[in-house]
């Protein structure tokens, strides 16, 4: 049961570590609730690497539950449980499947669309879930109709992006960054993180008029310390990160979702860098199929490149085809040609991404005060 109006209201939030998904829409849906319900939430932040850094860089007052990896992370949530009036749960089905029957679980999903039919028939406490938001694109709320899971709610992109003014964004500085937006950069697959980064870091600084600003985790900065040599590698806060957005010369990112719509509300162009990961690929088909008219040639280079991985394979599958591929393809000098062309292509390089990407109201605004009105606050 939920602590009774009036009393604090003992708030979980765990984040996915994977990337920078994840982490971001965390840490939008922590803003989000503690605008809504100020000093009335006491939270305790659940998650590891990429995570934490991110919900910890908020300020928000918050016990701490460092998981160590992603596989811990059902075993952290059985014990803070008894702590906890309510969770939110970012991205990891197992870990809400498991507290739903005996506490309020509250699930955000980015990536909806991707699931299949038999995505959560393994795990029958999903059924006790008490919201399941999802970003109200690319055919989320039909594909989870085709699933089973009770209590689902779409919702605008759920990012903490001030809406884009009208009329022309305003010129760069002449001597604005270049940013290059890398995530976490994590990959399952052994190994995958090292080829790709080594590959997309050669394509960049060749694209690049000037050395750029390279945005990941504070883990994979240490990790591929060999690889950031000479380059300008930061960890910074998402405000931070979304400031620098606002100010470059240039944005290059893979095709993760949340990167997407948060350019997409600054009213930024974006030149895409290669899929990273199974979703990355799906990310870059559905935009084109939804969106296609409204894009620059660089996306149409890569989803040639990506063409053998299947667009419904198990998501383990699917990863360990995207790290197979990119062995490939990264290091093939006319895949390189050809994209560093079409970042070059005005319609690339100066169109801002499809304006229907954003939204006058954040997802997280609505997933805020969903929640308080489902736990009577």
């Amino acid at each position: 049961m939920s602590a009774p109006a009036g009393t604090p209201l003992r708030l979980g939030l765990y984040a996915l570590p994977f990337g920078y998904g994840p982490a971001s829409k965390a840490v939008a849906v922590a803003e989000a609730v503690q605008r809504r319900l100020g000093d009335a939430v006491r939270w305790t932040f659940v998650s590891s690497g990429l995570g934490l850094e991110l919900l910890r860089r908020t300020g928000l007052p918050a016990r701490v539950v460092d998981t160590g990896s992603v596989h811990e992370a059902e075993r952290a949530g059985v014990d803070v449980r008894p702590s906890l009036d309510a969770m939110i749960v970012v991205m990891h089905r197992p870990l809400a499947a498991r507290l739903a029957p005996e506490l309020p679980v509250f699930c955000v999903d980015s990536l909806a669309y991707m699931w299949r039919p038999d995505s959560f028939t393994g795990f029958p406490g999903i059924q006790a879930v008490r919201r399941y938001w999802v970003q109200d694109l690319f055919d989320s709320v039909e594909v989870m109709g085709r699933t089973g899971v009770p209590n689902v709610r779409a919702v605008p992109p759920i990012t903490d992006v001030e809406p884009r003014p009208d009329g022309p964004e305003p010129a760069a500085e002449p001597d604005a960054p270049i940013v290059a937006s890398l995530g976490g950069l994590l990959n399952p697959y052994p190994g995958s993180q090292h080829v790709y980064l080594a590959h997309v870091l050669r394509l960049v600084a060749e694209a690049s008029a000037r050395p750029p600003v390279v945005l990941t985790s504070a883990g994979a900065i240490d990790r591929f310390a060999d690889l950031f040599a000479g380059f300008d590698a930061r960890s910074l806060s998402h405000d931070a990160a979304l400031a620098l957005f606002r100010a470059a010369a240039a944005v290059f990112a893979p095709p993760g979702l949340t990167t997407i719509l948060e350019l997409a509300q600054l009213g930024r162009p974006m030149l895409p860098l290669p899929p990273e990961n199974y979703s990355q690929v799906l990310n870059l088909r559905r935009l084109l199929r939804h969106h296609g008219a409204d894009l620059g040639p660089a996306w149409r280079v890569l989803d040639d490149a990506y063409a053998p991985v299947g667009s419904d394979l198990p998501e383990g599958d699917g990863v360990r085809a995207v790290h197979d591929l990119n062995e490939r393809v990264l290091a093939d000098p006319a895949f390189g040609a050809a994209l560093a062309e079409a970042w070059r292509h005005p319609g690339q390089r100066d169109t801002p991404l499809p304006a229907a990407l954003s939204a006058p109201v954040s997802g997280a605004t609505v997933i805020a005060d969903d929640l308080a009105e489902c736990l009577g606050r």
